[in-house]
């Protein structure tokens, strides 16, 4: 994996993601979860839940493009979205860690919000992530919210 210091290539911000992207992937979703921390079995329940995550996205947005974020040095995040009748739907984003902070969820998300339709962009996060500061930055607002998740919402 590429480390930190290569800058984002705007030029450059994503590619689609190819099956010979899916160790990174793997390696991705390992990276970004808290989920389990400290359990002996802590692999094979991240493993587990990649595959279990993987399959419900793929049931409920047969559509979505998942892409691969780049950097200068190679592939430092993804992010798949859907597009719904309504609004492009962010299924998911994720960056690794060490390249958190340094503008490439930002990037992406401006990037969708510029060629989303008139509907806007949605997403789905976690109450407790961080991300929240982030969404509310680039005019996300939040629509509604459960036990674990806010639903967000920006129009153009």
């Amino acid at each position: 994996m590429p480390e930190p210091g290569h800058p984002v290539n705007p030029s450059r911000l994503w590619r689609a993601a190819t099956s010979e992207d899916e160790s990174f992937l793997r390696a991705l979703h390992t990276a970004t979860q808290t989920d389990f921390e400290g359990l002996p079995e802590r692999d094979v329940l991240l493993d587990l839940q990649y595959r279990a995550r993987a399959d419900g996205y793929a049931a409920r947005h047969p559509g979505a493009r998942r892409l691969i974020l780049l950097g200068d040095a190679g592939p430092v995040g993804m992010v798949m979205l859907a597009e719904e009748e309504d609004a492009t739907l962010v299924v998911d984003l994720a960056v690794l860690p060490a390249w958190q902070g340094r503008g490439v969820a930002s990037a992406a998300l401006r990037t969708v919000q510029a060629t989303c339709g008139s509907g806007g962009v949605r997403l789905h996060v976690r109450a407790d992530s961080p991300a929240r500061r982030l969404y509310r930055r680039l005019g996300f607002r939040e629509v509604g919210s459960d036990a674990l998740n806010v639903a967000m919402h920006w129009t153009p």
